[in-house]
């Protein structure tokens, strides 16, 4: 999808690679799209770490959950993510969500 919407990709596999990959390439995202429950760490200390190493440098870092229950994103948003979007995407969301939080 987002290769569809003109996006160059970059994929971590699990939170450790999240890290570094951001760590070594910071200058070239405009945004991440975090997996909530991932291998190693999960999401939300992911962010906390990113935010802990680049404060206001790091972009704008999107949550993606299976949860979605109510109050799920005001969770998510109180812990440092920046957006939320619930699983399953939507191409038309994921698009509305990356125009909001991508300042072009």
């Amino acid at each position: 999808m987002l290769k569809s919407l003109g996006c160059h990709v970059d994929i971590a596999n699990n939170s450790e690679e999240a890290i570094t990959t951001y760590q070594e390439n910071q200058d070239k995202y405009d945004a991440i799209l975090m997996d909530i429950q991932m291998p190693v760490m999960d999401g939300i200390v992911v962010t906390k770490e990113l935010k802990r190493l680049f404060g206001d440098k790091t972009c704008p870092i999107i949550a993606l959950s299976a949860n979605a229950m109510e109050g799920d994103k005001e969770k998510y948003l109180s812990v440092g993510l920046d957006d939320y979007m619930p699983k399953p995407i939507r191409k038309d969301v994921l698009k509305a969500h990356l125009s909001k939080m991508i300042q072009t």
